[in-house]
């Protein structure tokens, strides 16, 4: 049993469902290092931010307000930071940018502000749907 898995054992909050779910963005970051071969690394760091921005939804759900905003920051600092340059590249920078606002900015003071799930909903729909757009942009689906 690893620490993670320990402290888990020891916890009755939902801080354990936080901490794994960054702990496996790491491990899915650091397996696509070597993998770049194989698939478009962009993409998947994409697709990594989308599912962590979907926890953070039910992290927050269940008030678990330090967890959400965890992987909130989590889909932007370990994912989302790493397709900048390249997404730049292949659309605009103000498309770049307004994904970026919406992820390192809004979402965090959503949840900072204990804003109502739908308003967080709301705009982590948005955000999906621009993430959505950027993965079609980097696969060449335009």
């Amino acid at each position: 049993m690893d620490d993670a898995a320990r402290w888990c054992a020891k916890q009755q909050g939902s801080h354990c469902g936080t901490l794994r779910a960054v702990k496996v963005s790491r491990r899915i970051h650091l397996r696509e290092i070597g993998t770049e071969g194989k698939s478009n690394k962009f993409v998947d760091y994409l697709e990594n931010a989308r599912g962590l921005l979907n926890q953070s939804s039910f992290e927050y759900r269940n008030s678990n307000y330090t967890g959400a905003e965890e992987l909130a920051i989590a889909a932007y600092l370990d994912n989302f930071e790493h397709v900048e340059e390249e997404l730049e590249k292949k659309s605009s920078h103000a498309f770049m940018e307004d994904i970026e606002h919406k992820m390192r900015e809004e979402l965090r003071d959503l949840i900072k502000d204990k804003a109502q799930q739908s308003e967080l909903d709301i705009h982590i729909n948005a955000t999906d749907a621009k993430l959505v757009e950027a993965i079609n942009l980097l696969k060449g689906d335009n």
